[in-house]
C-alpha cells in the first residue's frame, strides 16, 4: 500500500514486527501526553503569554522625572454587541483584550487609564438598554480599583455627525460624566477631551455647543495666564471650564486625528507601506483643518493624543494655519483588539507632574500577536495528525503483515 514493500524473509525473523511496535508504541505515549501538552498549550496562548509578552517588552519610557504621571493611552476596543460578531470571535476578542489590558495594568501599575473612542462596535444602533448592557460588559473587562479609567466616545459609540442623535449623546452624558468638550485636571495638568464628531463646524445644534466650549476653554486658559483672573468674565469661564491654578501646558485627547492628507508625515510608517499615502477624508478619518486650527489656537496643547484610524502615526506639529506655534507631538494610538489587525497595541505614557516645558514621553507596549498563537495551535493540530496518519498506516501494514503470516 502506497509503495510498501511487504518482504517475508525478515518478518519471519521478528525484525519487521519490532519495526511496526516502536511507532506504535510512541504513539501510545504521544496518545496518552496529548491531553496535557494540549492543556500547556492553552494555558500558554491564553494566559501566560500575556505575561511573557508584556512582562519582557513593555516598559515606561526613560528620562522623565522621579514620580511622573504614568498613562495608559487605550483605543478602539469595539466590543461587538447582539448583532455584529459570531459569539465565538465576540468571546475571542474579549478575553485578548481582558487578559491584555489586566495583565498590562498589573505588572505596569499606571495611575491613569484613558480610552480614547470607539468602545462600543455598535453604540450608533443602540438604544438607552442595549448602550447599558455594552457599558456593563465594559466595566467587567477593563475595570480596576487602583487605575482611574477615563473614556471619551467615538463614532462607533455616538455615530458619525450625521448620525448624532442627542438622547445617545445624552446617554452618554449621564453614563461616564461626558459632555461634548471637557476638561478633566490631574494635578495641575489639564486634559482636554473632544468629542471629535461635533467639530464639523456646521451649525448644528452639537456642533454649536461644542464650538462654545471650546471657546469657553480657550478664555479659561487665557485667564489662568493673564493677572486679571478676577475679572467677572474670567471668574465665568474658569468656573465653567475648571481649568486648574497654575496649570501645565495641556493635553488634547480626542477620537478623530487631527488634519493630515494621509500618513506621509507619520514617523512611525515605513516608506514601504502600501497604506502611507492613502488619502484621509476630512471628517471621517481626521477632523477638517479649520476645526485642527481652532483647537490649537484654543489650547495650545504639549501633546495630542488620538485613535480611530486603528493604525499608529507620530506626528510632528511645528505650524499651524501657517504659522509657528509651540511644537508638539501627534500620536495616534492602534487599535487594542485582535478584531482591527494582529497586533495590537497600548502607549504608555509619562508625563511631568510640575515642569511645563517637558514634553510627555512614548513608548509602545505590543500585545501577544495573533496570528503567532494561532500558528502554535496549528503546529500542535499538524503533530497530533501526522501521528495519527503513522498510526492508521502502521495498522495497515501489520493487518497485511498478519494475513501473509497465516498462509
Amino acid at each position: 500500500i502506497h509503495g510498501i514493500v511487504v518482504d517475508e524473509s525478515p518478518m519471519r525473523n521478528g525484525s519487521t514486527v519490532s519495526m511496526l511496535k516502536w511507532p506504535l508504541q510512541s504513539l501510545r505515549n504521544l496518545l496518552l501526553t496529548f491531553p496535557i501538552l494540549l492543556v500547556s498549550i492553552v494555558l500558554w496562548n491564553e494566559y501566560l503569554v500575556y505575561y511573557a509578552k508584556i512582562g519582557l517588552t513593555c516598559r515606561w519610557p526613560e528620562g522623565m522625572e522621579e514620580d511622573p504621571l504614568s498613562v495608559f493611552m487605550v483605543s478602539d476596543t469595539h466590543l461587538l454587541g447582539r448583532y455584529r460578531g459570531h459569539w465565538i470571535d465576540k468571546l475571542k476578542r474579549e478575553w485578548q483584550m481582558h487578559r491584555s489590558y489586566q495583565t498590562a495594568r498589573q505588572l505596569l501599575q499606571p495611575e491613569v487609564a484613558f480610552f480614547l473612542g470607539d468602545l462600543f462596535d455598535e453604540g450608533q444602533w443602540s438604544n438607552n438598554f442595549l448602550l447599558a448592557e455594552y457599558a456593563d460588559r465594559f466595566d467587567e473587562l477593563f475595570s480596576s480599583r487602583s487605575t482611574r479609567t477615563i473614556v471619551l466616545p467615538g463614532n462607533h459609540d455616538l455615530g458619525f455627525h450625521y448620525a448624532m442623535h442627542p438622547e445617545t449623546v445624552a446617554w452618554f452624558r449621564r453614563r461616564y460624566g461626558r459632555g461634548l468638550v471637557d476638561v478633566v485636571n490631574i494635578g495641575r495638568r489639564p486634559f482636554v477631551m473632544i468629542t471629535s464628531m461635533a467639530l464639523h463646524g456646521d451649525g448644528c445644534k452639537l456642533c454649536s455647543e461644542a464650538e462654545g466650549r471650546v471657546k469657553m476653554v480657550k478664555r479659561s486658559r487665557e485667564c489662568r495666564e493673564s493677572s486679571n483672573s478676577s475679572s467677572p468674565l474670567c471668574r465665568s469661564s474658569l468656573a465653567s471650564a475648571e481649568w486648574p491654578e497654575q496649570p501645565l501646558p495641556a493635553v488634547i485627547l480626542q477620537h478623530f486625528p487631527l488634519y493630515r492628507k494621509d500618513e506621509s508625515e507619520c514617523v512611525d510608517v515605513p516608506e514601504s507601506d502600501p497604506e502611507r499615502h492613502t488619502k484621509y477624508r476630512d471628517q471621517w478619518e481626521a477632523i477638517s483643518l479649520p476645526s485642527t486650527e481652532q483647537l490649537i489656537e484654543a489650547i495650545r496643547p504639549i501633546a495630542v493624543f488620538n485613535g480611530h484610524a486603528h493604525r499608529p502615526c507620530t506626528k510632528r506639529w511645528n505650524r499651524s494655519g501657517g504659522s509657528l506655534i509651540r511644537p508638539f507631538t501627534e500620536s495616534t494610538v492602534n487599535s487594542f483588539s485582535w478584531r482591527n489587525g494582529a497586533n495590537p497595541t497600548l502607549l504608555l505614557v509619562t508625563m511631568s507632574r510640575e515642569n511645563g516645558s517637558v514634553e510627555p514621553l512614548v513608548s509602545v507596549c505590543h500585545l501577544p500577536n495573533e496570528h503567532i498563537c494561532i500558528a502554535l495551535y496549528a503546529l500542535i493540530a499538524l503533530i497530533y495528525l501526522g501521528y495519527l496518519s503513522i498510526y492508521v498506516r502502521r495498522k495497515v501494514v501489520e493487518r497485511r503483515y498478519s494475513a501473509i503470516k497465516m498462509r
